[in-house]
């Protein structure tokens, strides 16, 4: 998207969970953090820092891979956070993908920008409506047919119908 210029508007996985009171004072989320730059750690609800250890390439089930970084805290025992912080019961680990931070925080200001917020309430307008029907009203739930092309026509189908309808409707 970067290479084609191209701004991201779409709102990822945990953007409505990270909007909670609840995601925002968990202290065992990283993102609550607050991560030094300068000497590449974070450092926890407890005041206590997480270091750089090492950094790994990971696949995910998708077959996409991305490089995480892992920190690590020295001092987890003495922290009396540590129960609300951690299951472990060695050190608190963290592994960060600094891309994934990256995209998350770009997407973050897209969305809460003026521009962002105008194309948000335009796709629930234009969009998801359309979807509701289908699936709420007209209980389209599930594809009978398997294969793109046999999908692809059936969906047609189902749009076809979707405005016929409408057209009736505003006749009436």
């Amino acid at each position: 998207m970067a290479h084609e210029e191209i701004e991201a508007f779409v709102k990822f996985n945990t953007y409505y969970q990270e909007q909670t009171k609840r995601f925002q004072n968990d202290i065992s989320r990283f993102e609550n953090w607050t991560y030094n730059a300068e000497r590449d750690e974070y450092i926890c609800a407890g005041n206590q820092r997480l270091t750089f250890r090492y950094e790994r390439t990971v696949k995910t089930e998708a077959g996409y891979s991305s490089k995480k970084r892992y920190y690590q805290c020295d001092a987890c025992g003495s922290c009396p956070l540590k129960t609300q912080c951690t299951k472990s019961q060695n050190n608190r680990q963290i592994g960060v993908s600094v891309a994934l931070q990256e995209h998350k925080q770009r997407a973050r200001a897209n969305l809460k920008s003026k521009r962002g917020r105008k194309l948000s309430v335009q796709r629930m307008v234009e969009v998801e409506s359309v979807f509701g029907q289908i699936k709420g009203n007209r209980g389209f739930r599930r594809f009978l047919l398997r294969g793109i092309p046999k999908v692809t026509i059936e969906m047609g189908l189902v749009s076809v119908a979707h405005n016929l309808l409408k057209v009736a409707a505003s006749l009436a």
